[in-house]
């Protein structure tokens, strides 16, 4: 797939993981801002698979943005109103 500048047209906001002390000895999880981004959104059809006891439904969505170091897999993309957890990275093109 051949894609440029012009076919990032979702502004998504890329969230990273953050532990912090709960006062306790315990860990509490935020998620701190880390950019905004405009991106490309290709999403795939959806399919339901059978998890324990209920039908779980499944999405692959591919969102391709500038290339960044700093995004990882604990990392997650806010669109809209869905969070979207990075389950992997890739760089696409040299």
């Amino acid at each position: 797939m051949k894609l440029c500048r012009s076919h990032f047209d979702a502004y998504a906001q890329i969230y990273t993981r953050s532990s912090i002390s709960d006062g306790a000895g315990g860990q509490t999880v935020t998620w701190a801002l880390l950019d905004n981004v405009y991106s490309y959104i290709d999403e795939r059809n959806a399919s339901e698979v059978l998890d324990r006891d209920g039908l779980e439904t499944q999405r692959r969505i591919t969102i391709y943005c500038n290339y960044r170091n700093d995004i990882s897999g604990n990392d997650r993309f806010q669109l809209d109103s869905r969070a979207l957890n990075i389950t992997s990275v890739t760089r696409v093109g040299p």
